[in-house]
């Protein structure tokens, strides 16, 4: 069902506008002239919808105690301009995270203590819906960005084992660089600190930390 999703996701991203249809050279000068204009315009109440997916090949302990993890995870966006000034727009941001996957070594256990063991490699999916994000240069086709989110993630099994929690928090905070693709599209490629921990609702806490490259397609 995922791979459904996605694969209609992508192709209503990658399918050309309705006013493509050629009607000579000088119509498609002023056409194109107009697409160019409109690319170049992001407007309070603009909406957009994108896919994006990332991972992350190695674990950092900033903020947590983890070592050895590793991160993947594929996202739907819902983005709306919030307001422009100058050559600067902030823009809401909300994610649907179908699917995520953790991979983590064990942690060692004190003796005499039962504890169910982590599964590792583990699936799982979360929300992300209180998101900001500032885009520059948003007259230009290269449009540097950064921003930040927060969220929940859910695992069928507690991680990193029987004394931590399934339901876990997230945020993140990112920086990137938007292209404008033609008169509605938009390429997206960036990096996202990403923490995930369970805010010290379980007996253990040692959190994960990510850096996570990604890339996505969105629509404005």
């Amino acid at each position: 069902m995922l791979v459904a999703l996605l694969a209609v996701t992508t192709s209503l991203l990658l399918a050309p506008p309705p006013d493509t249809a050629a009607h000579g050279p000088v119509a498609d000068s002023a056409r194109h002239a107009t697409a160019d204009a409109r690319t170049l315009q992001l407007r309070p109440h603009l909406d957009g919808v994108g896919v994006w997916v990332g991972g992350s090949l190695q674990s950092s302990t900033l903020i947590a105690k983890m070592k050895g993890a590793r991160f993947g995870l594929v996202g739907l966006q819902f983005g709306r301009i919030l307001a422009t000034e100058d050559h600067i727009a902030a823009r809401y941001t909300a994610d649907l995270i179908p699917a995520a996957v953790l991979t983590y070594p064990s942690l060692p256990v004190p003796d005499g203590q039962s504890v169910a063991p982590g599964a590792s490699p583990i699936y799982g999916m979360g929300v992300a819906p209180a998101g900001l994000q500032f885009i520059y240069r948003i007259d230009r086709r290269v449009q540097p960005f950064f921003g930040g989110s927060g969220g929940l993630m859910y695992f069928p099994s507690p991680i990193p084992d029987g004394r931590g929690r399934k339901l876990n928090y997230t945020f993140d905070v990112s920086v990137g660089v938007r292209w404008v693709w033609g008169a509605h599209r938009v390429l997206t490629v960036g990096y996202r600190f990403h923490h995930l921990s369970n805010g010290f609702r379980g007996e253990i806490n040692p959190g994960f930390d990510a850096n996570i490259f990604y890339i996505g397609l969105s629509t404005m």
